[in-house]
Order: structure tokens, then sequence, then C-alpha cells
């Protein structure tokens, strides 16, 4: 499978994840939502594993790869449902997923090849989740978040990306090391432990209600395939390509915002979501 093709799937289930997310964590506390995600994405990857294939071993000395993209997963989460909480998805969304302006820089001055067309169509994607993010609301129109809310979601949003960027990195290296699968169930476990630490220390909402149990589960395991998925192309020639076309996932939830929630979008902000979609496009065709 492309990579191309490959980080496009991720877009679209992290697209629907992250807005039964985000409502969720308006409704519960995104510390539960993260939590429950993490959790049931690890039985999903632990039942998989049960079933197919063998577990790995967990005494290499390269176990700090999928550990530490695990820990960067964690943290990614954990910012971006913060910023759903507190914020538009038009603006969290496109924020946390403009991550491949870092990792694709990353993969180029390690001397990962990229031509020169597949340059444009991710700066395509990029200027268009940018172009999304920057976007005003129009005179007249109506916004029921505060300046403090954007600015806070801007900040929540912006160190997801960051979190986003190394994860990924040091994910698709885990894939190749231990197995796609395999390297994202350890980093899951990983994560979990972390989401565990950060819950009991300071959540004061320690039950998820029983009416969000099965949509939580249900994105737990969406977030697990959509993970394995862009690790998995970590053993092709050009992951950076899966990681740029996984940072779709942003258009995604803002489509479905504006669908289910009735979310203003500016008419500006279409056209960043219309460049957005063009660059994936791009990025998916033969070669």
């Amino acid at each position: 499978m492309s990579p191309a093709l490959l980080g496009s799937l991720a877009a679209l289930f992290w697209g629907i994840h992250d807005l039964v997310a985000g409502i969720s964590s308006r409704q519960v506390g995104h510390m539960v939502i993260v939590l429950g995600v993490t959790l049931f994405g690890l039985a999903a990857l632990t039942g998989w594993l049960a079933l197919t294939a063998d577990f790995p071993d967990l005494n290499r000395s390269d176990i700090w790869v999928p550990i530490f993209a695990g820990m960067g997963y964690a943290s990614a989460t954990l910012f971006l449902f913060a910023a759903f909480a507190v914020g538009p998805f038009s603006i969290a969304a496109p924020v946390g997923g403009s991550y491949p302006l870092s990792a694709l820089l990353v993969a180029t001055l390690f001397g990962t090849p990229t031509s020169v067309p597949q340059l444009i169509a991710a700066a395509a994607v990029i200027g268009g989740v940018i172009i999304v993010a920057l976007t005003e609301p129009e005179d007249g129109s109506e916004d029921t978040w505060s300046r403090e809310a954007i600015r806070r979601t801007l900040v929540l949003a912006a160190c997801a990306h960051i979190s986003f960027a190394f994860a990924i990195t040091a994910g698709q290296k885990a894939a190749v090391l231990f197995g796609a699968v395999e390297g994202t169930w350890i980093s899951r476990i990983a994560g979990a432990l972390l989401i565990l630490v950060l819950f009991f220390a300071i959540n004061k909402r320690r039950a998820l209600p029983a009416r969000w149990i099965a949509p939580v589960a249900a994105i737990g395991v969406l977030d697990a395939t959509a993970i394995c998925l862009l690790n998995s192309a970590g053993s092709t020639s050009q992951p950076q390509i899966a990681t740029v076309a996984g940072s779709a996932f942003g258009v995604v939830t803002i489509l479905l915002a504006r669908i289910i929630l009735k979310e203003q979008i500016p008419p500006k902000r279409w056209l960043g979501i219309v460049i957005t979609f063009a660059g994936v496009a791009v990025l998916s065709a033969p070669e």
C-alpha cells in the first residue's frame, strides 16, 4: 500500500475519532476521554496480536524507540483533546494537524528523498491548514468563542503539533524495528502508563459515563488503527508522504463539525480546506 494511501486512511479514521473525542471532551472532560481512548486502543491491539501474531520482545536495547513514540502520542492526544474542549474544531484541528511541516523538514534533513512535486503538494497541505487556522470569522457572523478561548486553543494545538511530529517520526522507526502493530502496541503501553499517572494525579472526574463507553471504545479502535497505518509507512521509501497525508485529519474533523454540529466556517477558511484536499490528492496519485 502506498504511503499516501496509508496516510489518507489514517486521516479519515482520525477525523472521525477527533470529532467524537471533541464532543465527549466538552461534556465529560478531556482527561477521562484520553484515558478511555488509550486503554480501549491498547485492548484492541492486544487482542489483535494475541490472535494473529507473537508479542514482541520487550527486553531489546532499542525498546526506547516505541516508548518515546508512545509518550509523544499520549502527549499529543492530551493537548489536542484539551484544545477541542476549550475552542472551535476549525482552529484546533488544522493547527494540530500541521505537524508534517516539522516532520517533513526533519526527514529531509536526514536524507530521505522527496521530489519537487511532492514538496509542492506537501506545502499545499500545510498552507491549507494554516489558512484554515488563521482565518478570522466574517463580520456579523455568530462567534461563541472568546479571544481567550481562541488563544488557549492555539497554544494547546501547537503543543499537539510538536508532540505529533516527534511521535510519528519515532513511531515509523519503531515499525521498522518491531513491526507496525507490534511497535504500536509497545508505544500504546508506554502512553497508557503516562496517561494513568496524569489521570490519577490531576483528574477530578474518575468515571466515564455509561453512555460514552461505546463511542469512546469505537474511537479508541479507530485511533489505534490510524497509528498502525501511519507507522507502517515507515517501511516504505517515503514515510514522510504518509505523515503529510495523515495531516488531512483536521480537514475531515472540520467538515464533520460543520455538517453535524453546524459550526460556522468563513469562506476564506473553506479555501484552506480545498487547498488541503488538493495537496492530499496529488500526494495520493501513483508515482
